[in-house]
């Protein structure tokens, strides 16, 4: 984590952040992913690449649902403006036919929970990784359910 412990052992304003996105946000998405998968539904899944290098601006105002809003665009966030663009295009295409794009040539993969890769969206690019955050939400889940 960012910034994650200072000299006095205390923590910083950025575990928080991660603290209160996981817990009202990634994990109740990826537990519920989890669930429809285990109901064989079809399942797919996005991260969004970590994006300070990108905005000028505190990242707690930027997260996936903003971005596919388009909100950067439309308040002039020139760092994640591209990145806003290319969610909305994926959401849209998906919107319209059904079909997510390639992701290394090869077809989005479904989200079966455990090991399953995610697909990271990042500027200009997709690529699959491992779930960033997929121990932090193990540890959650005990309080959540």
């Amino acid at each position: 984590m960012e910034n994650s412990i200072h000299e006095n052992n205390s923590v910083s304003d950025g575990d928080g952040q991660d603290i209160f996105h996981d817990v009202l946000h990634v994990c109740p998405v990826r537990l519920f992913a989890e669930k429809l998968a285990a109901w064989n539904n079809t399942v797919h899944v996005y991260a969004v690449a970590p994006m300070n290098a990108l905005l000028s601006r505190p990242r707690e105002l930027v997260d996936d649902l903003a971005l596919a809003l388009g909100l950067p665009v439309r308040q002039g966030m020139e760092g994640a403006r591209n990145l806003s663009h290319q969610v909305i295009h994926i959401f849209g295409e998906f919107a319209k036919t059904g079909k997510l794009p390639n992701v290394n040539k090869e077809e989005w993969p479904r989200y079966t929970g455990g090991d399953s890769p995610v697909v990271e969206v990042s500027l200009g690019r997709l690529q699959l990784v491992e779930d960033a955050r997929k121990e932090q939400c193990h540890f959650w889940r005990q309080y959540m359910l």
